[in-house]
């Protein structure tokens, strides 16, 4: 597995938080 983007690092926690406060069907 190669380096991530640091984008994908630092909005990996809002789509963390957004998963577990609205469930997956908000996002997708």
């Amino acid at each position: 597995m190669k380096g991530i983007p640091p984008a994908t690092v630092q909005r990996l926690p809002i789509y963390l938080r957004c998963l577990t406060e609205y469930g997956p069907e908000t996002i997708s």
